[in-house]
């Protein structure tokens, strides 16, 4: 049996020593080892009423030891031989090995942060879940017979049909006024093509029908749509937009200006003589005297 302060002093001997071979300070060891320096101290001068707790002591010397390059569960051993009295011969540690060099890196000490702790705590929440899904479906799956259509899985099936049905009707009906349109137009080109002779005798009566020989004297005619606008004798008596079969006559003493938005629908006669047909595309403007 021996003296448990020798022992114990002889652990804080080891330590101390170790490190100022090797040159460090405690600060230096505070930092590359988290182990505050008041602790170290303890351990060092065999003060460990200092430290909170056996476990704590033990946990110290380990780490402790291990950044020295010593054994640090050996210097545990000698520890928990001291504390029991049992003589260090009895117990026969082994050799406690050092090293000649070590590398202190004091920036490298990990930063607590508490996002660290929100990073593991939030990666255990979904494992949890993950594994919960997991044994969920399995149980679910089979549980259920195959081939069972669900009321759920039958209203979805209903709804998907429906809205697959929506387009198709949409469509045919697209296709169907489409058609129609195509055939107002034909029939519409053909009932212009068969009115446009009576339509021009018709013009051509009209522009024998002179209201006035001693003035000027316009007649026009709208095989379409167009859009005019007449000025006589420096005045505006007409905008607006002709549609097909409507015609219109105008008057003056000297002058008229026309302008016309579509002339090509139009068939014109100034004084009874028909104009010359008009192939322009856009607005032209017709200056007609007397």
């Amino acid at each position: 049996m021996i003296e448990e302060g020798k022992l114990m002093d002889n652990i804080g001997e080891i330590l101390k020593n170790t490190r100022l071979d090797k040159g460090l300070s405690l600060e230096q060891v505070e930092e590359a080892t988290s182990i505050r320096k008041i602790y170290l101290a303890a351990i060092e001068t065999g003060d460990y009423a200092k430290i909170p707790g056996d476990v704590f002591t033990k946990g110290i010397i380990r780490t402790y030891g291990n950044y020295l390059g010593l054994n640090g569960p050996e210097l545990v051993t000698l520890y928990k031989a001291a504390c029991a009295g049992v003589d260090p011969e009895e117990i026969k540690p082994a050799e406690i090995r050092t090293t000649s060099k070590i590398s202190v890196a004091p920036h490298l000490k990990p930063q607590k942060n508490s996002s660290n702790i929100f990073t593991y705590l939030l990666s255990f929440v979904l494992l949890v879940i993950i594994a919960a899904a997991g044994y969920i479906f399995l149980f679910s799956s089979s549980d259920q017979p195959e081939n069972i259509v669900t009321p759920k899985q039958s209203a979805l099936s209903d709804d998907t049909a429906k809205s697959n049905e929506i387009p198709e009707q949409e469509k045919a009906k697209i296709e169907a006024d489409a058609k129609k349109a195509k055939e107002r137009a034909e029939q519409a080109a053909a009932a212009k093509a068969q009115k446009t002779p009576a339509d021009n005798k018709q013009v051509q009566q009209k522009q024998q029908a002179v209201p006035d020989k001693n003035n000027l004297n316009l007649y026009m005619f709208c095989n379409d749509r167009c859009w005019v606008e007449v000025t006589v004798d420096g005045e505006k008596v007409f905008e607006g937009t002709l549609v097909s079969n409507q015609e219109k006559n105008f008057s003056a003493d000297k002058k008229i200006i026309v302008k016309y938005g579509n002339i090509k629908a139009m068939q014109i006669a100034v004084n009874g003589k028909p104009a010359p047909a008009e192939k322009v595309d856009g607005v032209v403007i017709k200056e007609y005297k007397k």
